[in-house]
């Protein structure tokens, strides 16, 4: 028999030699090749089948072509071997652990994957002797077998990490294998690098194994049992139908943020945990699944413990994240969104979420949490890179970074956009516009007096109404006053959250005549509650009912604003346009010599006052301090400390209403007129800013994203004309830089320089709402029931839950091709 031809043959005669029971599926890859190498005259392909791990894995790489030509005695041994499979079967298999695959983690990790091979902007550079030479993005074409590292600038070979003896050997430092190469000089040297790796024969050995492995994938044959048996296709076909419905429970469970296990899942328990309770309702309806899950199943092999969870959670989460790398790194470029908070095991979690702009649309992708040891900007910034790292993201493609206003993150000198800028010099830093604006309105609550004690006031009476006696009272009152309408509830204020303010006012204003008749009621009745409810009472006077009609309106302003700051869509030349428009906005109520905000407020206070009886003018007299303590007095500015009364509409009008709009100018000229020029040069890309296509505005900006100028002067001078044309011709307007961008793609031959800054303008990310929202599936994720959950498995469920779309997408046949390739020695056979 040739060479060729010596494949079940041999394979039978090693198997042959062991005893049942003293072979495990790991022993019996070392008896073949202990056997095979007997052979006096193998060939370069049945050598390397010989060194393989894994005896299936073996099979699977012989050549089709010889089991075409085997003779009759090859035959004889392909049926002795078909029954010999399946009394060998040994249920006490265990499970091994996850196989470890040489090379950096930004590389492919199972067979089944393609070879990673990004294509960035710019790769970096290194110096040999006076030349700089770098990673040519053309060998992929060359050698289709490269893989990239970012991390590492090395390249490496796919085919040899993957079905290479030398890939299992943990200790070995082979070239191309687990040390990449990354000489550039001598790349394509003949007697070295690419080429000489390539005509090597250990090279072509694992080309030819690689390219057997896919025929198998593409034919759909699977192993060469599962060729010889029809019995094995159809257990291949129903533990693939057994572990796509695990894929999909578990995948429905992380969607709807449930949690999976219970706190005893055992068979005697009443309640094991939505997981397992899910899988049994399958079960009445699949026998597939029933089998399994009953006596019939191996209990070894069933496939729902905590583990494989965790594992096929991993694997659905990584082919999120690898859609999402694709996406990102089909960009032009992308942003930094990061922000902390604490989860309810006190522990930091940083979130990182990347904003960019492809086909027309803005994205904002969750890429994980990381849990923060330390708070430092060195280990906060490593957090962040280490992220980007894993998604395979090259971070010199960033071009701005979007954080709040803490030290840790905005400082100048030490913080986390200082390290960030150090190392991406064109990443601006943007300080969260949604931030900005609630700290205009907490510098108004907190900094003015009547400001302070009417939001006071108003926490006072939420924390009264709260009470599960008098709440219950409140409730029914306004269900009997309105019956037809879903009773309200008093919001509590909130400095830190965005429009708590403006709602509780809101809420207050709609139920003040039923907050009042609630009072009356404890005030008279002889509860403990009474005195409260008194004092309470007594301070729902007209000049607090100005200062509720006054904030719900003032800060209804605000809410609109931030509303659409925490949209994705939200870009920065539309929101200077919206601050600039609240600015103006004020400063008209200011200078307005009518007053007809003034007055408007004014009436409806009046109106309310009138509806529940309440005095309008004030008839408390000025209090004086006694004469006998003026002698301790230093100075006069002390006299302030005496209660001042309000009486008329002229004090109203300067002493509560100024005061709070000059306030409020200063506070949004403070914090919003301290922009970079690169930030305002947004401006110039959006039709209808006064700016609109200005050379000087856009000039900061073009120079810091190394724009060609004189290129970009030529497009100013055509532009203009071009957008009248296609306005004429589409008769579509051209209202904001969404649709100037959509006007430059459709010629992006003649406007390549506006095209670029148009697209890095909508990619700048306006606030760090994105990171607000993950911290939201965040506490609906790790609740008090699940505190104990795994660091690992909370950014598994976060990725999948906040990115549903994208997870829903995957096919549930390659999720498990993936989990069947994650080990070498699986005790349920899935191909």
């Amino acid at each position: 028999m040739s060479e060729r031809k010596r494949t079940l043959s041999d394979y039978f005669t090693a198997f042959k030699k062991l005893k049942p029971g003293e072979q495990t599926a790991s022993d019996s890859a070392e008896t073949i090749s202990e056997t095979a190498s007997s052979d006096p005259g193998p060939s370069k392909i049945d050598e390397t089948l010989e060194e393989s791990d894994e005896s299936f894995e073996n099979l699977q790489s012989t050549d089709s072509e010889s089991l075409s030509e085997a003779d009759s005695e090859t035959e004889d041994c392909e049926a002795k071997f078909e029954s010999w499979i399946k009394s060998r079967q040994n249920p006490e298999l265990k499970l091994s652990s996850r196989s470890h695959v040489p090379g950096p983690l930004d590389l492919s990790q199972t067979k089944v994957d393609e070879p990673k091979q990004p294509v960035l902007q710019f790769y970096p550079k290194t110096k040999f002797l006076n030349k700089f030479r770098q990673f040519n993005k053309a060998w992929y074409n060359t050698f289709p077998w490269v893989e990239y590292s970012v991390s590492a600038d090395s390249v490496y070979c796919f085919a040899c990490r993957h079905f290479s003896p030398h890939a299992s050997d943990q200790n070995s430092n082979v070239a191309f294998i687990s040390v990449g190469f990354k000489n550039w000089k001598k790349a394509m040297d003949q007697t070295s690098g690419l080429k000489l790796h390539n005509s090597s024969s250990d090279h072509k050995s694992c080309m030819i194994k690689w390219s057997s492995f896919k025929q198998i994938k593409a034919s759909g044959e699977g192993s060469v049992a599962g060729q010889l048996s029809e019995a094995h296709l159809n257990l291949v076909k129903e533990n693939r139908l057994n572990v796509s419905i695990v894929v999909d429970v578990i995948l429905y469970t992380a969607m709807q943020c449930i949690a999976q296990r219970g706190s005893k899942e055992n068979s005697a328990s009443s309640n094991r945990g939505n997981f397992l309770e899910l899988l049994s309702l399958f079960a009445k309806y699949n026998d597939v699944v029933k089998k399994k899950l009953n006596e019939e199943g191996h209990k070894n092999s069933k496939y729902t413990s905590p583990k494989i969870q965790n594992e096929i959670l991993f694997i659905i989460s990584r082919m999120t994240l690898e859609k999402i790398s694709t996406e990102i790194n089909k960009a032009l470029c992308f942003a930094v969104i990061c922000d902390e908070t604490k989860d309810i095991s006190k522990t930091e979690q940083v979130s990182v979420v990347l904003r960019y702009y492809l086909d027309g649309t803005v994205y904002e992708r969750f890429i994980g949490f990381h849990a923060a040891q330390d708070l430092n900007a060195n280990s906060l910034f490593s957090y962040i890179k280490n992220l980007l790292l894993r998604c395979s993201v090259d971070i010199k493609r960033c071009v701005a970074q979007t954080y709040d206003g803490a030290n840790v993150m905005s400082g100048r000198v030490g913080g986390v956009q200082k390290l960030f800028t150090d190392e991406v010099e064109q990443a601006i830093y943007v300080h969260c516009y949604s931030h900005r604006l609630n700290l205009v309105v907490v510098d108004i609550c907190r900094n003015l007096t009547t400001a302070n004690l009417f939001f006071g006031l108003i926490e006072n009476l939420y924390v009264f109404v709260s009470g599960s006696a008098i709440h219950a009272q409140f409730i029914n009152i306004q269900k009997e006053l309105r019956p037809n309408k879903k009773p309200i509830e008093l919001k509590k204020i909130c400095y830190t959250r965005w429009t708590a303010q403006v709602f509780a006012c809101l809420s207050l204003k709609k139920v003040f005549s039923e907050l009042l008749i609630l009072l009356n009621k404890l005030s008279v009745s002889k509860s403990a509650q009474s005195a409260e409810a008194l004092g309470l009472l007594h301070q729902l006077d007209y000049t607090f009912i100005f200062n509720l009609c006054m904030y719900s309106q003032l800060l209804s302003i605000f809410k609109n604003a931030s509303d659409y700051l925490q949209k994705v869509t939200s870009n920065l030349s539309e929101a200077n346009i919206l601050i600039t428009s609240i600015y103006d906005t004020i400063m008209k109520m200011r200078t307005d010599d009518k007053n007809e905000t003034f007055m408007e407020i004014f009436s409806e206070t009046e109106k309310i006052c009138a509806d529940n009886n309440i005095p309008i003018e004030a008839t408390a007299r000025r209090r004086k301090m006694p004469k006998k303590y003026m002698s301790y007095l230093v100075t006069e500015e002390l006299n302030s400390l005496e209660r001042r009364e309000i009486f008329n509409r002229e004090d109203y009008l300067h002493k509560i209403f100024y005061p709070v709009l000059d306030l409020i100018t200063n506070e949004l000229q403070n914090r919003f007129e301290k922009n970079s020029p690169i930030v305002n040069a947004c401006d110039a890309l959006h039709p209808e800013n006064p700016s609109f296509l200005n050379y000087d505005k856009l000039l900061p900006m073009a120079q810091h994203y190394h724009s060609e100028l004189e290129i970009l002067q030529a497009e100013l001078k055509i532009i203009p004309n071009t957008i009248k044309q296609y306005q004429i011709k589409t008769k579509v307007n051209i209202n904001n830089i969404m649709d100037f961008i959509d006007i430059l793609q459709k010629y992006d031959l003649v406007f390549p320089e506006l095209l670029k800054l148009g697209v890095i303008g909508v990619t700048i990310p306006v606030s760090s709402a994105a990171c607000e929202r993950t911290f939201s599936c965040l506490r609906r994720l790790k609740t008090y029931l699940r505190n104990k959950m795994s660091d690992e498995r909370l950014v598994h469920l976060a990725i999948i839950n906040i990115e549903r779309e994208t997870a829903k997408s995957l096919d549930t046949s390659k999720i498990v091709d993936e989990f069947d390739a994650a080990h070498k020695n699986r005790r349920i056979i899935l191909h």
